[in-house]
């Protein structure tokens, strides 16, 4: 079957109004890391009050599903049971999320079929639908994943552009009383500070050294194409030339807002629409390299690492699992809450080509954000590490329905 667009498409008009407003097309920087910034108040319209309920079914393992489940109980059992969570238009409590994840822990271990999983779901959860983008309750669904990348812990010539560990400026200004808050800090300055302002923007840092010679490299890198990959991304494996290899996980970052390299390669008209996606920036830069610094310096964002042992991890600090994982604004959606979502995946050829988008519904938990992951109207599903991850992340940018579970009170 071929790939004819559709309502459901990249070509949808607003769906490209907003990739050419965002970055391409996760921006996986994990933000939330810090004390987010003000969300407006939603709407007591925020959710569809009668959603007209979706088939509960689940395209995949069941193994997946008990994992996820359990990772956000985890989360959720290490919060007060009275601690407020984000709900739409409400909030609910710890203790809630617990009694969700629990409830649906057991209905799913119970339910021997599909019709009674269904039944179950029906019966003893409240189910409401993220109102989207538009009136049909349109979600625009991206990918992430695990980068892979080849490096090296000292420079060389094959190696020399430096990925760096946070430095010991950076301050998280969001996080300090008002009072307290260096000059530099106030409206409109970037959430993160140096000592004596604004920290560092990307072009000072990799044009100008500002970091060099300070002890503050992780890793060394190819080329800094392959760095911004992975500040997109937020996680990824760093293989050794002796083939080992190490994991790294977001750290921070300099608190300026992402700004589109799709944007300005639209703009200017030196990439297509139909060869914006991940792998056709990769391109574009291969074929242009002296474009790299010009187009990538007018993302002023910079994020920086920590080495970690075990990942990808989101910014809930458990880890992440392929499928199951999605990053929504956790300032309107409750972080670890469980999830249904319909939404539309990748047919592969042997070749590892996408050849179509069929259409797909599972269960999922809500295990990070982004930075570029704002409103109702986004969902970043993680979709794991390997070629084939990468291509389907890089080209997932598709309308969906996006539900949530809550355990209804007695």
């Amino acid at each position: 079957m071929s790939y004819k667009p559709s309502a459901l498409s990249l070509w949808h008009p607003w769906i490209w109004c907003l990739l050419v407003s965002m970055s391409f097309f996760g921006c996986r920087d994990y933000t939330s890391r810090l004390p987010p910034e003000p969300v407006r108040p939603v709407s007591k319209a925020f959710w569809f009050s009668r959603p007209e309920l979706p088939a509960f079914t689940d395209d995949l393992d069941r193994d997946s599903l008990q994992q996820a489940l359990q990772r956000s109980l985890e989360y959720a059992r290490r919060l007060q049971p009275e601690q407020r969570l984000p709900f739409g238009d409400r909030q609910i409590s710890g203790m809630t999320l617990v009694q969700t994840l629990e409830a649906f822990q057991q209905v799913f271990a119970t339910a021997s079929t599909t019709a009674a999983l269904q039944k179950a779901v029906r019966e003893r959860f409240e189910v409401v639908q993220s109102p989207g983008r538009d009136e049909r309750g349109d979600v625009l669904f991206t990918g992430y994943y695990e980068i892979e990348l080849e490096g090296s812990l000292v420079p060389s010539a094959r190696f020399p552009y430096p990925l760096y560990k946070r430095p010991p400026d950076l301050i998280d200004v969001a996080a300090m009383p008002s009072m307290q808050r260096p000059v530099g800090g106030g409206p409109g300055a970037p959430a993160n500070q140096g000592q004596g302002g604004p920290y560092y923007t990307r072009s000072e840092i990799d044009g100008a050294g500002k970091l060099r010679g300070q002890g503050l490299e992780l890793f060394w890198l190819r080329n800094p194409v392959d760095g911004f990959f992975l500040h997109v991304q937020g996680s990824g494996q760093i293989r050794l030339p002796n083939g080992q290899v190490q994991r790294v996980n977001y750290a921070g970052s300099n608190g300026y807002p992402y700004y589109s390299i799709g944007r300005v390669l639209l703009e200017e008209g030196r990439l297509p629409r139909d060869a914006m996606s991940l792998q056709g920036l990769r391109r574009y830069f291969r074929d242009h390299p002296e474009e790299t610094a010009r187009v990538l310096y007018r993302n002023p964002r910079y994020v920086f690492f920590r080495p970690v042992a075990q990942g990808p991890q989101g910014n809930l600090g458990v880890l992440l699992i392929p499928g199951r994982s999605i990053a929504t604004d956790q300032r309107l959606f409750p972080p670890g809450g469980l999830a249904f979502v319909q939404m539309q995946q990748p047919v592969f050829n042997a070749q590892g080509e996408i050849t179509a988008w069929q259409s797909a519904a599972r269960f999922v938990l809500n295990h990070d954000t982004g930075s570029a992951i704002t409103g109702p109207g986004r969902v970043d599903l993680f979709w794991g590490s390997g070629p084939q991850a990468e291509m389907a992340a890089g080209h997932m940018q598709h309308a969906g329905k996006l539900f949530f579970l809550l355990k209804r009170s007695s």
